[in-house]
């Protein structure tokens, strides 16, 4: 009973140390003892298949607190809040086997070990189709730059690791405090072997250096006084409107175009910025006829004719013509109604906007008429890079669209390629809460770190913001409100590729490798019960 009701207190506050509705940027201080009792649930676990209940406690909890405005996503909500719960509860189960095999390691090395694969876990649920990089054990600590600015070089992955230990670390440390018994091997009796108090002070030094380390790096990277070598000016559209209505196509079109006029009589500026699939009937496919005569007041071909600069915006691409297999599409339209650039979404949303063997006749009949998945987008063939007119030149610009932000090999690839700049084109106003386009902005602002690319977020209702390539929140506009945003960027044209862009996720591959390790090496041993 004692490690379920463990795993359940960090399942409560795990999600609280995380961006959610109470801290709308995360607790810090959460984030540093929120896992200890996970930590302790499998040191107390008298055996696997305890351990194993209470990994799926943590897991349905903490993902339900966490991800509960999943619950909005549309008719068939039933399925996107409720096949997380289900796959993070089967997740967090064989996470649990993981986590309590090197819990039985000797208690000198168990801290250590439990952050080791903790982080090899986040990295494999960031990746791949399924990958869902959400609620990360590094977020808590996002809103501190000194902190953060490691990323660089180890990816989100060596700041997760960092906290998990010192979570791991702190819970040790209430077993010292309590008296368990102190010996070299994994149990006494009814009760785990703690840590020697010697090597508890030893590991603290460690860490304590350890941190040191980070900050002082963080600090150094923050002190970067680099000129820019160009600007981009550019002008975010916030319309707030419901785009998965039906029926309001026109009107939504007609507050993207108010909210534009109006701005640009304003600013000049050098790029208009629209959301994920503001243009929610296919631009490419329709320009010369719907987009002629809509909205009413004034066509959209006519708003185009009579803007001075070029529009990025979302929009149905049917590469194969009228009809034909679509991509959730950032467009690049120049004011005579050109498209210059066209980028298709790669990494789809699982079971939403891309199903597995949907060309089968009856996946998408069940899809159709059980789960209400009408159609899905093609993933897009290749990486686009845009080039735009600044004051000062060309700058080359990447737009990943809605999450693909979180993903970082996706923005490392566009980094790759060339990008100098990211614009961000993203949709969460289905969601109904802060704490849906928080936790999404916060994943977000680590692609600039890592990549050291400003980013700019133009989203339908929020969180439209403009972030440095430190990672930190420069400009935003207020959530589910009208607005429009008007920033210049920094651009800095000569930097090189950073070592995270250079060498990718090799630290989480290391400790990949390193938990692949430790549990041949646990499998081996028979187990103990305590």
């Amino acid at each position: 009973m004692k490690t379920i009701l463990l795993a359940l207190t960090s399942g409560l506050f795990f999600p609280l140390a995380l961006p959610n509705e109470v801290f709308h940027f995360g607790s810090p201080l959460l984030g540093l003892v929120s896992l200890s009792p996970l930590y302790l649930a499998f040191v107390f676990a008298r055996d696997r298949r305890t351990a194993v209940y209470a990994g799926m406690v943590f897991g349905a909890v903490s993902t339900a607190l966490g991800n509960f405005w999943l619950a909005n996503f549309g008719e068939f909500s039933v399925w996107t809040l409720g096949g997380p719960i289900l796959g993070y509860i089967g997740y967090n189960g064989l996470l649990a086997v993981a986590l309590y095999a090197v819990s039985r390691f000797d208690a000198n090395f168990r801290p250590a070990l439990f952050a080791v694969v903790w982080t090899a876990y986040e990295f494999l649920k960031s990746v791949g189709y399924l990958g869902y990089p959400w609620g990360l054990a590094a977020y808590p600590f996002a809103e501190l730059p000194a902190f953060t600015q490691i990323a660089d070089v180890t990816g989100v992955y060596g700041l997760t690791f960092m906290a998990v230990y010192l979570q791991a670390l702190s819970g040790e440390l209430s077993l010292v405090l309590s008296g368990s018994p102190v010996a070299r091997g994994t149990t006494a009796g009814p009760y785990p072997r703690s840590m020697d108090p010697s090597r508890m002070i030893a590991h603290g030094v460690f860490a304590l250096l350890l941190l040191a380390g980070i900050v002082s790096y963080g600090v150094y990277r923050l002190a970067d006084d680099s000129e820019a070598d160009a600007r981009l000016r550019v002008l975010l559209v916030q319309q707030n409107t419901d785009s998965w209505a039906f029926g309001n196509e026109e009107e939504t079109l007609g507050t993207l175009i108010r909210l534009s006029e109006n701005a640009l009589s304003r600013h000049d500026a050098d790029l208009l910025v629209w959301s994920e699939t503001s243009l929610r009937v296919p631009y490419a496919s329709y320009a010369d006829s719907w987009y002629e005569r809509v909205p009413g007041r004034r066509s959209f071909r006519d708003f185009l004719r009579a803007s001075p600069v070029p529009l990025l915006t979302g929009s149905p691409y049917q590469h194969g013509g009228v009809g034909g297999a679509a991509w959730n599409a950032a467009l690049l339209i120049q004011p005579d109604g050109e498209i210059s650039g066209v980028y298709g979404k790669r990494q789809l949303v699982p079971f939403a906007e891309s199903v597995p063997f949907w060309e089968w006749e009856a996946m998408r009949r069940f899809y159709l008429d059980i789960v209400g998945i009408q159609a899905v987008w093609e993933p897009g063939d290749q990486i686009t890079i845009f080039e735009l007119s600044g004051a000062d030149g060309p700058v080359f610009a990447a737009a990943p669209i809605c999450f693909e932000d979180a993903f970082a090999g996706v923005v490392r690839d566009f980094h790759r390629a060339g990008a100098e700049v990211l614009v961000n084109l993203t949709n969460n106003a289905w969601s109904e809460t802060d704490s849906a386009q928080t936790q999404h902005f916060t994943a977000a602002r680590f692609r600039s770190i890592e990549t050291r690319l400003p980013m700019v977020r133009s989203t339908n209702a929020g969180l439209t913001s403009v972030i440095d390539r430190h990672g930190r929140l420069q400009q935003s506009l207020p959530m589910f409100e009208e607005g429009v945003l008007f920033a210049e960027i920094e651009i800095f044209r000569n930097q090189r590729l950073t070592v995270y862009s250079t060498i990718g996720d090799s630290f989480a591959v290391l400790m990949l490798l390193l938990t692949a390790a430790a549990l041949i090496q646990a499998f081996r041993r028979p187990e103990t019960v305590s």
